[in-house]
């Protein structure tokens, strides 16, 4: 089974009342249907995972990243039809969200997706945990707001 690179985006900002919020979007065709993500896609030949990032925003939301994003890793996941290789960046908030259809979610706890409300992809909780992590771990806390 091949393995499909994938660079996606995990917009962050501090709401108002101080929490830390992310943004998900619904998947609207294909397999997976229904289910929420993070938005983002494959990485086409010959470009890198932070092109591929802000090629797949644009045509996803039509919101055009303006800030330089961080990696915070890179995971596989199987979906049992296909396996993919998932580039995960952290990414300074865009305004322009506010005209994409999709959902802002708080960043509680490390699991916070799990009281979302929504049917998120399986590989998506572990990244919750990631930029959780990345977010409260005091270095980078004030690096994020």
């Amino acid at each position: 089974m091949r393995l499909v690179p994938v660079a996606v985006a995990m917009f962050v900002r501090r709401n108002p009342q101080g929490v830390f919020e992310t943004w998900i979007q619904e998947r609207e065709a294909g397999p997976l249907k229904g289910f929420w993500e993070f938005p983002g896609g494959k990485i086409e030949s010959g470009e890198t995972a932070w092109q591929a990032v802000v090629r797949e925003i644009q045509e996803e939301t039509n919101v055009s990243i303006k800030n330089q994003g961080q990696l915070l890793g890179i995971f596989h996941h199987d979906y049992g039809e296909k396996r993919v290789l998932l580039h995960l960046f952290k990414i300074p908030w865009e305004d322009s969200l506010i005209n994409a259809p999709g959902l802002v979610v708080p960043l509680k706890n490390h699991d916070s997706a799990h009281h979302w409300g929504v049917n998120l992809l399986p590989a998506n909780f572990r990244f919750v945990e990631h930029l959780y992590l990345s977010i409260y771990d005091g270095a980078n806390e004030h690096s994020t707001a």
